[in-house]
């Protein structure tokens, strides 16, 4: 093949990729359209929803203008600037975006005219920067309520005419407009779309979407602004400190006014214009409104607000407030709205000013919405404390445990008592502990600090960690920076102390109840040493020797866990109460002092607390089976200041402590440990029982009640006038088969008032034991003091003893005993 003809073959080739390509961009068939969506180039593009940036909305020649701002919001650029409604906005976009083109049942000409498209009054554009948009104008809308059709050409597709149904653009027609009419007419206009809220539009949580707010007017300014770790600080008015973030758990004590940054936002954010009406575009001159930002009474809202997950930078509305709206009927007249401005907006709004009332009060003064705490601390990040009261300085160290501190005498440490730490931390981080303000005016003359002044110094992570592989040195801990927090405390006066708090290079002062300073701060540095007491093995102990006075109970063990007495004389050889005495060993091995009172007492001291071996009022001495630690002794004194517990010494350590009082009780006298089981008996090994008294009732001589058990059921021995009740008696029998006496009064004595004598009202038990064993017990009279009766029985020896009155009340108030209910 020559050249001549390849010539000819390469030029009808590109004559005919030339005819092509005129037939395809001339010719009426539809392009392809796999998607099926009215917008099928944006969403090949990968083009969503949230990257428009710009939607135009053209009806009957005007032509407005909306674009996308930070933080999810929407304003009108043209012909006003205006914000809008974005969740309108965004629903507009949706629907367009996700309308597909209906295809089947329908029947389509592709002429424009005919569904009102040769000249379309509305024109949808939607924009992603410069070099992306797509337009839709909208023609003739159908009836047909589901399957009523929008006549629909785009840019996408130029030369078609489709149909969409009449819901994809649900979003952008008015509501309540007829099933079928004037397009134009039907379609949402710009001051449909405006948005009305003036604040915080689309803030789902107001607090934590604001960064800071500022409310100005004249002199007048407060503003607050959030702190990285979420807390709310006053930037002004100074020295005012944080603020409360949230309602108060509790309520408000007062409905008109503001008690937390959150009530603070809200009211800002409440302002809304709830007639379209009220808006006033294009004022020729603000200053009419009184809305000229040079004018002393104009009122200045700044609200900074945060995007969600701060993904966006803050950005700052601004409201002015300005002068009461006057009455058209009489100028002189105000009504109950004022004029707004939003700044960036073309209009003034009016708005009713109700809401207004509770932000200017809060502006006048806004102590209300201080914080009440006065110490707010992550406690487990708190591991050093300094306290300097009258009874010196207190250095407090934590361990690498957390209930874990050490109080330090220069470099000498002792284990300090977590609990007082505990107490003192709780209370000064306590929610709402400050009870007032002083006023800022006051000095620090008047406030009563000087340099005498209770202090307390807190530390987070103030102990630098030991470097790895380097081992901890010993003494105290030094300190890497300045106090998280220091509080010196002033002048006290109605139960109240002012205090003066230094945190992040400020000061603010505050009144709290006086009985921190009294009761905690001010607590004496020796409560802060923790005394452990030295205990014992309780299996050791093979002694103990009680003295009060000059009396010495004596208490031995003889085999087991057996336990008898071996003094005074008069209970010598006596079995004790193996009970009673395993709960007075328990509690000195367990016992814990409640707080440290003394160390190295002297003599006049130890006489004053009635802690020596002469004045003690109660000595414990216990012997030990341990050739090397031999003996426990312990001095219970006088009762401590508190009264509720007992200032003790124990006779090899240097302290003195304050402890309960539950061991000094358990010994008010010698018979206090006396075995006091009268007798024993299994309910079961029971066949008879006899019972006689009641002379009082009959009048005359004693009667007698007697009952056996007979194929294993109770009957009545002798003759009765009622049925008996054989569980009642067994019931009975659970009490009189194990008599133990509250108190063994030490007497075989039948004294008079003891009434142990049958013909004047006593009752005389008899158990009738297998084995033919009889064993008798004697119930008295009351003692009119207590809740006792006095009784003897045949197993005590004939010493008389007291029990429980109403576990005999079933046979002591009637002769007709264990009757059978009806």
């Amino acid at each position: 093949m020559n050249s001549r003809t390849t010539y000819v073959l390469m030029g009808l080739v590109g004559l005919l990729l030339a005819g092509l390509g005129i037939y395809i961009a001339f010719s009426d068939d539809e392009k392809p359209n796999v998607s099926g969506l009215l917008l099928p180039v944006f969403a090949e593009s990968g083009i969503h929803e949230n990257d428009i940036t710009s939607l135009e909305i053209e009806n009957s020649g005007k032509k407005a203008v909306f674009s996308r701002q930070p933080g999810g919001l929407w304003k009108c650029t043209e012909p006003l600037k205006i914000r809008v409604d974005a969740t309108a906005i965004d629903s507009i976009l949706r629907e367009l975006m996700t309308a597909k083109v209906v295809e089947k049942g329908i029947d389509i000409s592709n002429d424009p005219a005919k569904y009102g498209l040769a000249n379309p009054e509305v024109k949808i554009t939607l924009k992603k920067g410069v070099d992306r948009e797509s337009t839709v104008s909208i023609g003739n809308i159908t009836i047909g309520q589901e399957k009523a059709l929008a006549y629909v050409m785009t840019s996408d597709n130029p030369r078609r005419v489709q149909a969409i149904r009449r819901s994809s653009i649900q979003a952008l027609l008015k509501p309540g407009q007829p099933a079928a009419g004037n397009t134009a007419e039907m379609v949402l206009g710009l001051s449909d779309l405006r948005e009305r809220k003036l604040l915080g539009i689309n803030m789902q949580d107001s607090l934590s979407q604001s960064n800071s707010i500022t409310i100005k007017q004249g002199k007048q300014i407060l503003s607050l602004a959030r702190q990285p770790n979420g807390q709310w600080i006053f930037q002004a008015p100074l020295g005012y400190g944080e603020a409360e973030a949230e309602i108060p758990a509790g309520g408000v004590p007062n409905p008109e006014l503001i008690y937390s940054v959150r009530q603070l936002i809200s009211q800002a954010t409440a302002l809304e214009v709830f007639d379209p009406k009220n808006f006033i575009d294009n004022p020729p001159d603000l200053g009419k409104f009184g809305l000229n930002p040079d004018n002393p009474d104009v009122m200045k809202i700044e609200l900074s607000r945060i995007s969600p997950g701060g993904r966006e930078a803050p950005t700052t509305e601004t409201l002015y407030i300005g002068k009461r709206v006057e009455d058209p009927k009489d100028p002189k007249q105000k009504t109950d709205e004022v004029y707004v401005h939003f700044e960036g907006d073309d209009t003034v709004a009016k708005v009713n000013a109700e809401g207004l009332k509770f932000l200017r009060k809060t502006l006048e003064d806004p102590k209300s919405i201080r914080s009440k705490d006065l110490v707010r601390m992550d406690l487990n990040k708190v591991d050093a404390i300094e306290i300097l009261n009258p009874s010196g300085k207190i250095e407090l160290r934590r361990g690498a445990q957390a209930n874990i501190w050490s109080i330090y005498d220069g470099d000498n440490a002792h284990a300090a008592n977590f609990t007082f730490i505990q107490t003192l931390l709780a209370r000064l981080t306590e929610h709402s502990l400050v009870q007032e303000f002083p006023p800022s005016t006051y000095s620090a003359e008047k406030l009563g600090y000087t340099d005498k002044s209770s202090r307390v110094a807190l530390w987070e992570n103030g102990v630098p960690p030991a470097k790895e592989g380097e081992a901890s040195k010993a003494g105290k801990p030094k300190l890497k920076d300045k106090p998280t927090v220091e509080l010196i405390f002033g002048k006290s006066e109605l139960n109240v102390v002012n205090v003066r708090r230094i945190m992040n290079g400020q000061q603010n002062d505050f009144q709290i109840p006086s009985n921190v300073l009294d009761q905690l701060v001010n607590r004496n540095r020796i409560e802060y040493v923790d005394v452990i007491l030295k205990t014992f093995n309780s299996a050791l102990a093979k002694t103990i020797t009680i003295t009060q006075g000059t009396e010495n109970l004596i208490l031995n063990q003889v085999e087991g866990d057996k336990w008898k007495i071996g003094g005074p004389e008069k209970l010598k050889n006596k079995p004790a109460d193996d009970e009673k005495v395993r709960q007075l060993i328990t509690e000195l091995v367990n016992l814990r002092p409640l707080k440290t009172v003394a160390e190295k007492p002297d003599a006049a001291t130890l006489t004053r607390l009635k802690l020596d071996d002469k004045s003690a009022l109660m000595k414990i001495k216990i012997d030990l089976k341990d050739e090397k630690d031999k003996e426990r002794i312990y001095y219970f004194g006088v009762d401590s200041e508190s009264k509720t517990g007992q200032y003790l010494r124990m006779a090899d350590q240097d302290y003195v402590v304050e402890v309960t009082k539950a061991i000094y009780e358990l010994h008010k006298n010698s018979s206090d440990f006396l075995d006091r089981q009268v007798y024993k008996i299994p309910p079961d090994k029971v066949t008879g029982l006899k019972l006689t008294g009641w002379a009082k009732q009959t009048g005359e001589k004693p009667a007698t009640r007697e009952f056996e058990l007979k194929e294993g059921k109770w009957v009545a021995r002798t003759k009765l006038n009622y049925e008996i009740d054989p569980p009642a008696i067994a019931n009975f029998l659970l009490d009189v088969t194990n008599v133990k006496a509250e108190e063994m009064l030490g007497t075989k004595e039948v004294k008079p008032e003891f009434n142990l004598d049958l013909s004047k009202g006593a009752i005389e038990i008899v158990l009738e034991a297998e084995g033919g064993k009889k064993i008798t017990l004697l119930l008295g009279a009351e003692d009119p003091k207590s809740n006792l009766i006095y009784a003897k029985s045949s197993e005590a020896g004939g010493e008389v003893f007291t029990l429980l009155k109403d576990r005999y009340r079933v046979i002591r108030d009637t002769l007709m005993v264990f009757k059978k209910l009806p």
